[in-house]
This record gives structure tokens, C-alpha cells and sequence, in this order.
């Protein structure tokens, strides 16, 4: 599959693509931009599974893939920077200062199907912004609502996930209507996208373009809750060879992540995984090397610490939003998966980095970087650390964690619960009090090499309570 360039679209609670028992599927992308990509805002990208013993097989060789809605999509930040006299980015999508009418479909009470309101209905009109990639124009109006807003006969609560779809770029997603709550439609002008109307004449239904706007209520809510994890690469049997690309979860729940297996073997050579979510009070975006792109909690970041949203004082995501836990994993095992890393660049916030229960992880190099926000909500010590492992076994060489705590709650770079932790030539860089460069409850762990930089009361370079220690070289 050839993304070549073009970004995927699809509003589903379901995965966008399922690679099942004896299927093949390698994704490329031969666009010389690479801006080709997979995104499903309210739920998983791919899902590799099978039976009987047997699982699908999935190569990446380039592409971005999202699970859970952009923070450049939530709503409080596009109104913000719209009426910021300081702000250059003037290309956001925007909420029209007036409802209009609107043909409106809400859920039959059975759950089954849509019903027509025959009333006049006025709803929120959605202004979007285009963007050529090639020879294909997107219109970027999705939004996410993080606070209420209420604009003619329908209000929108938060947690609500508002996908947009222009009669023009039906090919360019999957949309599924059956999944959402309610859908509105209207007319706007080919050119200026400025409303003209609930319907038009039937004869002069080419001249302008059907505006769909569908509603998901209650989206990260729902991720936190589902029985199936929600991220951007699912898998219960099977195998996935990672050569590239970025892998970026959203949701900001536990029940989410980058990658979440519970099965199969995974070989990551070299990738970008990042479940961090935006902190207005992070100084993480100057003390860590990073190249993100306009989606990332790093740009959001950067933008309010330049322009302070004295508004939202507490953090760039206001404090009502459950993702501003912060608490998805790039990286989750819940069962007997194996792991390989060659190398690569992880990210994330108040959770493992890397959370794994049973199995193995192989770690070659790469970056493991943890920072915690003020928005933290756990005070479990093994959702605190960069690397997580229970029962399992973990090698590690020439990687480089860092973990930037706050004053209140211990963290780790490694902790380790029983099983077996092998650590060579590895770098820990320790911010905060309570904190643990290796951490170690029952197990063995054999250490050669590397160096682990701490500061702040109550730290260690490495704190056992059981277990056996081998050390060889190395600086605390």
C-alpha cells in the first residue's frame, strides 16, 4: 500500500485496517513531502490478529499514524489563536459567529439508524481552511470540543468529536455514519466555503459543495472505558516490522497507547512514538532535542509558552479534558509479546514510556524521554517510570532515558518487578525528588557501563529490595 503522500481519514470506533491470519500488508510512501499518513480520531489505526496460531504480518516503511484527536483540532486552542493579536496562524478552522439552518439527523432511541428533524433546526456552521498537497485540496474542520458551546438549537458538550466531510473528498476517508451520534448537513460556496443554505435546488446541487459535520459524544471517555484498547497499532497474534515512521496516541488514557500488544513479535529499526500530551508549564521542548511537526504536544507547547493562555493557566489542555491525564503508554504489552528495538524516539507524559507485563524487550539504542505534567492523577510508582517490566525479561544497550519528575511524585527510569534486567552502556538522566535511576523489586539485574545523572532529595542511581545486583563499570 502507497500512502504516496496522501493522509487517510476514517471516523470509526473500529480500527481503519485489519491484517488477519495469512494476509501480507507492507505500507510505503514514495511522496517526496512523506506527509503520507493514517488517522482515526475517535479510535484505532491498525489491528494485527489472527487464530489458531496464526496472525497477519505488517511492514511499515514510512507513514505518520494517530489514534484520538489532535491537539491542534481542540477547540479552545483554534478559538484561542484566531482572536490572539500576537498569532500569525491564521489558517485555523473556526465556528461561525451565528447558527444557521442546518437538515439535522439525531439517533433512533433503539440505537438503530438516524431520524430526520423536519423542524427548522439551526446549528453550528464549521469554517474550514484548505490545504494542497499535490494535485489534492483537504479541508481541515475537524474539531475537537473541550468546552461547551451552544449555537442555535444544538449544543455541544465536551468530549465531543466533530468530523468534517465535504462532498468533494468523500474518496479521501471512510467515514462510518452508523458510529456517531448525530450528523448535520448544508451548503457552502465551492470557493469561499461561506454558507448558502440547509438544501438547494436540486438542479444547482453541482455548483455548490454538501457540507457533513458528524458528531461522536463522550470520544476519550469512551477510549478510557472500552473493553478493546484504542491505538495506533493493535495486535493479539501476529508479526510487525517497524522500519520507520511516527506513531502518536492522543487519547491520553490508560486504556490507550502508540502500540499496544498483548502478542506476536514486534522489530522496531528505527521509529517516532509519542503519547506525551501538551503542558503549558514544560520546559521539556528546551532540554530535549526533538523535531516535531505542527500535531505534536511540543508545538502546542511552544506556542503557549510564547503567547501565555493566561486563560488556561493549569496547561495548554483545559483541566475538564480527561486526556490532559496524560496517562497513555507508547508502547503497552499486556501479555507474552516480544519486543525488539533497535532504536528510536519515545515520548510520553504520566505513564510508562513502555509498559510491558510478561514477555521480552530488546532495546538497542534510542531515546526514552519522560516528562510529567502538573496534570498528573496517578500515584502508582510503576506508572511512573520510563521503562515498566513485570515478570518478563529486559536487555537494554546504548540508550539514553530521561525522566523530568516534579517535586511530588517518584519516578523511575527502569523499574523492574521480578523477572530478569540486563543494562549495558545505557544513560539516565534523573530530574525531581524520589527518583530512581533503576529501580528493582525481586529479580536479577546485571549492569555494565553507562551513567546515571541524578538530582533532587531522596534519589538513587539504583534501589533494589530483593533480587540480585552485577555491576561492571559505570558513573552515578
Amino acid at each position: 500500500m502507497d500512502l504516496n503522500g496522501i493522509e487517510i481519514q476514517r471516523n470509526g470506533y473500529d480500527p481503519i485496517l485489519n491484517v488477519k491470519e495469512n494476509v501480507r500488508l507492507t505500507i510505503i510512501d514514495t511522496s517526496d513531502e512523506q506527509t503520507g499518513g493514517l488517522y482515526n480520531p475517535v479510535g484505532s489505526v491498525f489491528n494485527v490478529n489472527g487464530r489458531d496460531g496464526k496472525g497477519g504480518t505488517l511492514t511499515i516503511l514510512a507513514g505518520k499514524f494517530e489514534s484520538g484527536p489532535r491537539y491542534s483540532e481542540y477547540y479552545s486552542y483554534n478559538d484561542f489563536i484566531l482572536n490572539d493579536s500576537k498569532n500569525s496562524l491564521t489558517q485555523r478552522t473556526k465556528v461561525e459567529a451565528d447558527p444557521q439552518l442546518v437538515t439535522m439527523h439525531v439517533r433512533k432511541a433503539s440505537g438503530a439508524g438516524f431520524d430526520e428533524i423536519t423542524t427548522e433546526y439551526r446549528a453550528p456552521i464549521i469554517k474550514s481552511y484548505p490545504e494542497k498537497t499535490g494535485e489534492i485540496t483537504y479541508e481541515h474542520g475537524n474539531l475537537y470540543f473541550d468546552t461547551t458551546i451552544t449555537k442555535g438549537d444544538l449544543t455541544i458538550n465536551p468530549d465531543t468529536y466533530c468530523y468534517y466531510r465535504t462532498s468533494e473528498n468523500y474518496a479521501l476517508d471512510s467515514s462510518e455514519i452508523a458510529q456517531s451520534d448525530w450528523y448535520y448537513t448544508y451548503y457552502v460556496h465551492p470557493e469561499t466555503f461561506n454558507y448558502v443554505g440547509a438544501t438547494v435546488d436540486e438542479s444547482e446541487v453541482d455548483n455548490f459543495v454538501k457540507i457533513t459535520i458528524y458528531g461522536y459524544e463522550n470520544v476519550i471517555k469512551q477510549a478510557a472505558e472500552h473493553s478493546d484498547p484504542v491505538a495506533a497499532l493493535r495486535m493479539t497474534l501476529g508479526t510487525i516490522d517497524i522500519q520507520d515512521g511516527g506513531f502518536y496516541s492522543y487519547f491520553g488514557v490508560k486504556n490507550a497507547a502508540c502500540v499496544n500488544a498483548v502478542g506476536g513479535n514486534i522489530k522496531i529499526k528505527t521509529a517516532r512514538f509519542s503519547s506525551r500530551v501538551p503542558n503549558a508549564t514544560s520546559a521539556v521542548a528546551d532540554s530535549v532535542s526533538v523535531k516535531e511537526d505542527d500535531e505534536s504536544a511540543f508545538q502546542i507547547d511552544n506556542y503557549f509558552n510564547n503567547y501565555k493562555w493566561s486563560t488556561h493557566a493549569d496547561g495548554a489542555v483545559p483541566s475538564g479534558n480527561l486526556a490532559r491525564k496524560g496517562e497513555a503508554y507508547c508502547i503497552l504489552n499486556g501479555g507474552n509479546a516480544t519486543v525488539d528495538i533497535d532504536k528510536g524516539d519515545f515520548y510520553s507524559s504520566n505513564n510508562n514510556i513502555v509498559g510491558m507485563e510478561g514477555g521480552s524487550l530488546s532495546v538497542g539504542g534510542g531515546t526514552f524521554t519522560k516528562q510529567l505534567t502538573n496534570g498528573i492523577k496517578t500515584n502508582e510508582i510503576r506508572d511512573l517510570s520510563a521503562i515498566y517490566m513485570a515478570n518478563g525479561s529486559l536487555d537494554i544497550s546504548n540508550a539514553t532515558c530521561s525522566v523530568l519528575a516534579d517535586d511530588v511524585h517518584a519516578s523511575n527510569a527502569i523499574y523492574m518487578l521480578a523477572g530478569e534486567l540486563t543494562v549495558n552502556n545505557t544513560n539516565y538522566i534523573i530530574s525531581g525528588n524520589s527518583t530512581t535511576g533503576i529501580r528493582m523489586l525481586d529479580g536479577q539485574l546485571s549492569v555494565s557501563g553507562g551513567s546515571c545523572s541524578i538530582s533532587g532529595d531522596n534519589t538513587y542511581g539504583i534501589y533494589s529490595t530483593a533480587g540480585s545486583i552485577t555491576m561492571e563499570g559505570g558513573d552515578i
